[in-house]
């Protein structure tokens, strides 16, 4: 054969069939190289926490005043990531629960030991614990409680309660205190026994049944005073009763209410009545001049009626007047309100102040005295204030 040498500078002869195959000869190669696996489009699977709890609710029965009923709660996480129990909420101080572990794998378990605590609870009592967890379903889990709280003593009435208008007295009070408990019972004063009050325990029944007295033996200040009796019961379950003490000293007179409040929201005119109550013995008593410095505050003197029903405090009024307040919306009152003065012919209350404002001063108004002590103000400045007051002051007639 014949064979030609090509040179670098010549050309292969481009005949027709070697430029069909070159097509031919890429696709073959192409097919030869090895292919990728196809993308697949299935989702990523994400693990999420449930909680379970063993019980949703727990009735403990009947427990004496002083037990702490307790209940294991157990706390399952059967999600398949990680439970984070964030807080543990109760419904009340009676209630104390904390779970042993906070951070629960898959299939893992807790317990959470939930406690009533039944001092100063008695009778139906009701409480609950919600637990707050990441569980996306219920990240809210509440467990409920109930239960009966059986009371060792009764007192009745409930509180030792005097009342009067004369500040010398005496007054007495008396409660009936009974021990439900099969251990038997010894009291003694702890305190409540002083220079004011004199305070004695009365076995009836020994062991079950007892008579609490306490009488006044000094001269007491006017108004509301309170206070309570401690006892020693001799008990360990409950080693000390508190007896509430009340105490009120009428005024001679006083207004009810002696506040009246226009709020901000009342938009429009309205009328509001004020009792001045009389606990006195003068059947000639009578309130004498209203004095009132806003002009668009007017106040009318109503009828006088003569009562024989002891209030809520057990002191019954011997007559009362009625007086009507005509007010304005609230927002036409004075910022720092405005004080009402009701004069009466009361030696002893002669000056009664009622506040009208748009809400409760912080200061209630008082009532001057004058038995044993000097009044606030002074005879020069009730005369300069009835005065500067002429014009708005309102003389009634006795009804």
């Amino acid at each position: 054969m014949l064979h030609k040498e090509i040179g670098m500078n010549q050309s292969l002869p481009t005949t027709p069939w070697v430029v069909l195959m070159l097509p031919l000869l890429s696709c073959v190669a192409l097919a030869q190289q090895p292919q990728a696996p196809p993308a697949t489009s299935q989702p990523r699977v994400v693990g999420r926490p449930m909680i379970e709890l063993s019980a949703t609710e727990w009735d403990f029965g009947e427990a004496w005043y002083g037990d702490r009923p307790a209940f294991d709660l157990k706390i399952t996480n059967k999600g398949t990531a990680d439970l984070e129990i964030d807080k543990v909420h109760v419904s009340c101080a009676c209630t104390a629960a904390k779970p042993e572990d906070k951070v629960l794998p898959p299939g893992e378990s807790t317990e959470m030991k939930v406690e009533f605590l039944t001092r100063k609870k008695q009778g139906d009592v009701r409480s609950s614990v919600v637990i707050l967890s990441n569980d996306p379903e219920h990240q809210r889990s509440v467990f409920k409680i109930k239960g009966h709280v059986k009371r060792i003593f009764t007192i009745e009435p409930a509180r030792l309660s005097m009342s009067g208008i004369d500040p010398a007295g005496p007054y007495e009070a008396v409660v009936r205190i009974e021990n439900l408990y099969p251990e038997p019972a010894r009291f003694e004063v702890i305190s409540g026994d002083d220079d004011q009050f004199a305070v004695k325990v009365k076995e009836i029944t020994p062991g079950k049944v007892f008579e609490l007295s306490t009488k006044t033996k000094a001269p007491l200040r006017r108004g509301f005073t309170n206070g309570q009796v401690v006892l020693d019961t001799g008990l360990k379950r409950q080693p000390r009763i508190e007896v509430p003490m009340f105490v009120t000293i009428k005024p001679s007179v006083e207004p009810v209410p002696s506040v009246l409040i226009s709020s901000m929201g009342m938009r429009k005119p309205h009328q509001k009545t004020v009792k001045v109550k009389y606990y006195g013995d003068d059947e000639n008593f009578k309130v004498t001049r209203i004095v009132c410095p806003a002009e668009n505050i007017k106040v009318e003197l109503g009828e006088r009626r003569l009562v024989d029903q002891a209030d809520r405090v057990g002191v019954a009024p011997k007559m009362v007047y009625h007086i009507v307040f005509s007010l304005p919306p609230g927002p036409e009152l004075p910022r720092d309100g405005v004080e009402v003065e009701i004069w009466t012919n009361d030696p002893e209350c002669e000056k009664l102040i009622v506040t009208v404002a748009r809400t409760y001063p912080r200061k209630a108004p008082t009532i001057s005295y004058k038995r044993g002590k000097v009044t606030p103000e002074t005879d020069s400045d009730q005369s300069e204030q009835s005065e500067s007051s002429a014009n708005n002051e309102k003389e009634p007639e006795t009804p």
